[in-house]
């Protein structure tokens, strides 16, 4: 490869990186009608369920695991999250009425939702939605919004401390028009990755 050959190699590559970069949005206006937009969304949902795949990096090996499953999120009467896994193993859990319920190969075990700490920030980030009618929980989480072609990326960073040792940060990315969510990136307090990619989701809305 000739020198000439290999500068603009070198250029496409950069220039490729620098576009694949996203786009933080800073308007304030902007910012406003999308968080609006986000709540509107939210309060016509009733009921969701999708498939996910799943992919997990662990910082410091290089190998990874995958899984898949089904996820199911009723809003009211009662509320309540159903995330089943499929592959590797076969598990489940579903939050209900402050009670979280698991099963596994050991069988099932129920528990209140304050005796298990993750499920219990999980139980907060939905409660914090719910209160504040929208999936961005402000209340517990510094946000940034960011444009990639035609996907709004939200990045959300935990306040308290308790958090940060659980959720370094987590991007949801959406569709920008129809507000669905398509992936879920989560990286750890040791800075290991949990990518969750959102497939068919169906959607009961509010007449």
């Amino acid at each position: 490869m000739n020198k000439i050959t290999l500068f603009l190699t070198i250029f496409l590559v950069i220039s490729t990186s620098l576009n694949a970069q996203y786009q933080q949005i800073s308007d304030a206006k902007e910012l406003d009608a999308i968080k609006c937009e986000l709540s509107e969304s939210y309060k016509k949902i009733l009921c969701i369920e999708c498939k996910y795949q799943m992919e997990k990096s662990v910082a410091l090996l290089e190998e990874k695991t995958t899984g898949e499953g089904q996820i199911r999120y009723k809003k009211n009467n009662p509320e309540e999250l159903f995330w089943s896994s499929t592959k590797p193993y076969e598990s489940s859990f579903l939050m209900k009425n402050d009670s979280i319920e698991i099963k596994n190969n050991n069988g099932t075990q129920k528990m209140p939702v304050q005796n298990h700490l993750i499920f219990k920030e999980i139980a907060q980030i939905v409660k914090g939605s719910a209160e504040q009618e929208s999936i961005i929980d402000e209340k517990n989480y510094t946000t940034d919004f960011y444009r990639d072609g035609n996907n709004l990326i939200v990045k959300m960073i935990p306040k308290k401390s308790r958090m940060k040792t659980m959720f370094k940060t987590i991007e949801i990315e959406m569709n920008s028009n129809t507000k669905i969510i398509e992936k879920i990136v989560i990286t750890d307090g040791a800075n290991n990755l949990m990518t969750i990619n959102i497939l068919d989701p169906r959607i009961e809305l509010k007449n």
